[in-house]
């Protein structure tokens, strides 16, 4: 039901669609043909359809109003609040696997920044789906919950580390992590394993900037985001969606890792 290129999956109703086309059949034509890595799924469905959908998604997150985003190593999909957390364990933790196959004595965190994304990035992502502000109570309220969860996840990565005895590279087990993960194109992957293979200048310490701004724009791109805009003229108020455009609206820094590995 879901292939295997779908990054982004968008929940709606008949309800939803029945309105939208009635407000603009243009707008409705838009909507139904989003990119390529995107599918929209209309409920309710089939129990068949249930089945195979429930594999790889969370039964609690399918209902009307809510967005989804791959997992980018599990081909699993969350919610749009829990990706950029998500993907910074995932990712971390996949480099961590490498080098210790690569034979690496100890990965360590030496320390955790958060990037601003770009004045335009920042505006396309809350481009359209503000809608009506919040009571400014709550407002505080919001950003004083973001604002303790950044600080802990930021408490939280910053103890991630791994030692090991260490040993020589053990390169069958490094290619099947590459493999299996697509990991050869990603130059963070591909540049300790290459560097590895030179057995005549042995490779001792590695350092590293990790940043996820990228992994962020391709998430959130514009196209997404102009799907939620049309989602808003329909669905504003409902708990699904509100949620979708919080956290949609929170997006404005990546966050960047500076990494040791000592073989």
């Amino acid at each position: 039901m879901i292939d295997s290129y779908i990054n982004k999956i968008i929940f709606v109703d008949k309800p939803f669609l029945q309105k939208l086309k009635y407000l603009s059949e243009i707008d409705y034509q838009q909507f139904m043909s989003p990119n390529i890595d995107t599918q929209i799924i209309t409920l309710p469905m089939s129990p068949d359809e249930t089945k195979q959908l429930v594999s790889y998604i969370d039964l609690s997150d399918i209902r009307p109003g809510n967005v989804l985003l791959k997992q980018s190593y599990t081909g699993s999909f969350i919610t749009i609040d829990k990706f950029s957390e998500d993907i910074v364990f995932q990712k971390f933790g996949l480099f961590v696997q490498l080098s210790i196959a690569l034979g690496a004595k100890e990965v360590t965190v030496d320390s955790v920044e958060d990037v601003k994304l770009d004045s335009d990035d920042s505006k396309r992502f809350k481009a359209d789906i503000s809608g009506e502000n919040l009571a400014g109570k709550a407002q505080a309220n919001v950003s004083s919950n973001k604002s303790s969860s950044v600080s802990d996840i930021k408490k939280s990565i910053m103890k991630m580390g791994t030692k090991a005895q260490g040993s020589e590279p053990d390169f069958e087990e490094a290619d099947r992590i590459m493999s299996q993960y697509g990991l050869e194109k990603d130059s963070l992957f591909s540049d300790v394993y290459n560097m590895r293979r030179n057995l005549k200048n042995t490779l001792e310490t590695h350092n590293i900037e990790l940043d996820f701004s990228n992994d962020l724009k391709k998430a959130f791109d514009s196209s997404l985001s102009a799907s939620i805009s049309v989602m808003s003229r329909i669905y504003e108020g409902s708990a699904s969606f509100e949620s979708v455009k919080s956290s949609m609206n929170n997006i404005k820094s990546a966050t960047k890792l500076n990494i040791t590995v000592t073989f």
